[in-house]
């Protein structure tokens, strides 16, 4: 009898650890399938971009994917068929970045909250962003879901706006989030690093639109998108799915 009980202990200890070695490899799998499909949503809201254009037209693969090249080019020769990086450039200087208060230009990362605001009204209007943009909307419905371990980074290097998750136990060298190039969610590693010139000399936390963050991304984040990503990937976990990932 004793030799049952003890069988039935063990094995319940080697059906728990195996369960629970199982759920963790789901949760990753999970989390990074519910930020690709994020990093869809932005992706597919935002196909007009002056410099998505410029980058697709000189052929940067080393940057941009070729479908996110393709769709920055058909949506570009959509809106404006002739005269197409002009009238982008029109666009982005005469409404996405003019401060309609003073009439002066001012990039997304260096707007103050109500600029900021407003700025990302007009964008979603238009269909139109560069990589600030969409990597204030990334982070936007990151934050919405529970997730905060992460920073809007600055890279002077590549001229380019992305998010960086921290180290947690799901990524324990971080991943980078990144609709803009089409990337979705890569984890961090020598290769990531050497591509996006991640080094300390060439970044900056883009500490408005993190503020920002703090007072407004319930508000702002895109409640379809946020309804489709819990129940596609976290039903009946609540409304915070990530906030547990540590």
């Amino acid at each position: 009898m004793k030799s049952k009980k003890k069988w039935v202990i063990f094995f319940s200890i080697f059906l728990y650890a195996t369960i629970g070695e199982g759920a963790e490899n789901i949760s990753k799998e999970r989390f990074k399938n519910a930020i690709n499909y994020l990093s869809a949503f932005v992706a597919n809201q935002y196909q007009l971009s002056t410099t998505g254009y410029q980058s697709a037209m000189i052929k940067d693969s080393t940057k941009l994917t070729p479908q996110r090249a393709k769709e920055y080019t058909a949506k570009a020769k959509e809106v404006y068929p002739t005269e197409t990086l002009k009238n982008l450039g029109i666009l982005q200087s005469t409404y996405i970045n003019k401060i309609p208060e003073t009439g002066e230009l001012s990039d997304p990362h260096h707007m103050n909250e109500k600029q900021l605001t407003a700025c990302l009204g007009r964008c979603r209007e238009k269909s139109f962003a560069n990589c600030e943009i969409q990597s204030l909307e990334i982070a936007i419905h990151l934050y919405t879901l529970g997730f905060k371990k992460f920073k809007i980074w600055s890279n002077k290097a590549i001229s380019h706006n992305y998010v960086v998750i921290e180290p947690t136990t799901l990524f324990p060298k971080g991943a980078i989030i990144d609709s803009y190039f089409g990337w979705g969610i890569t984890e961090v590693n020598f290769k990531t690093i050497n591509k996006y010139k991640h080094y300390s000399q060439n970044i900056q936390v883009v500490q408005n639109m993190m503020d920002w963050l703090d007072k407004n991304a319930n508000t702002y984040a895109n409640k379809l998108w946020i309804a489709v990503i819990r129940e596609k990937f976290f039903p009946n976990e609540g409304p915070f799915p990530l906030k547990s990932i540590e």
